[in-house]
């Protein structure tokens, strides 16, 4: 008879130790199988950036410490190669830097406008052609900066030395 209370105690507690119960997190579908000694998390989040619109990945903790997670090595990547937002204007390349431009009283007109467009993350390979889309005028504030007008505010595009992101 001792022998069967232990034994259901030890079962009992092996279940509340390894049997995991599903949480739904509101982030586009990611799932988070959680135990007391272990997590498991089937992302699927939304993510704009991404080709396909989200990003899909796996999550492994133990005892609270992250033993794997592809979806981290992924995000990485996909950071370190993005491209971010440029324009060739009389032949260079200028990058965003994400900054509104801080000039006040500035002159009505454009010294140029953005008539055409390649992809998203690949670069401008000819004049007044971006990587963000079109019918935006900009204006050159000195050699290596121009300000690009979008969305009612201009933003600070530089031109790096190389022209290049490496």
């Amino acid at each position: 008879m001792k022998k069967k209370i232990i034994l259901f105690i030890v079962v009992i507690v092996a279940l509340v130790l390894l049997v995991p119960i599903p949480f739904k997190l509101r982030d586009g579908g990611t799932i988070e199988f959680r135990a007391l000694l272990y997590t498991v998390t089937k992302y699927h989040k939304l993510d704009m950036e991404s080709e396909i619109g989200f990003q899909d990945g796996l999550g492994i903790k133990i005892l609270g410490i992250e033993v794997y997670n592809n979806l981290n090595e992924a995000e990485a990547r996909n950071k370190k190669n993005k491209i971010p937002d440029a324009v060739m204007v009389d032949g260079r390349i200028y990058y965003s830097t994400g900054e509104k431009s801080t000039i006040t009283g500035r002159c009505g007109n454009m010294d140029g406008y953005i008539s055409s467009s390649v992809e998203s993350g690949s670069l401008p390979t000819k004049d007044d052609e971006s990587n963000f889309g079109t019918d935006f005028g900009y204006q050159r504030i000195k050699a290596d900066e121009i300000e690009v007008f979008m969305n009612g505010d201009f933003i600070v595009f530089k031109a790096e030395e190389k022209d290049s992101l490496n």
